[in-house]
């Protein structure tokens, strides 16, 4: 459904504020997704620590 658009630095020594800067526009649609607005999608971060992964993913689905 994402794809990392953008190769980004590691996450674990950012702030909250630092890793949302550096995920901006780090992801987007694969071609040829769609999205139903009858179905509920689900993501998974295998380490949540700020959500600034889960954010930038939500931000592009909108």
């Amino acid at each position: 459904m994402l794809r990392r658009s953008t190769d980004t630095a590691t996450q674990t020594a950012f702030d909250r504020r630092t890793s949302m800067a550096n995920l901006k526009n780090a992801f987007a649609l694969v071609p040829g997704a769609h999205l139903d607005p009858d179905h509920h999608y689900i993501f998974v971060d295998d380490v949540f620590t700020t959500g600034s992964t889960l954010n930038s993913c939500a931000r592009t689905l909108r």
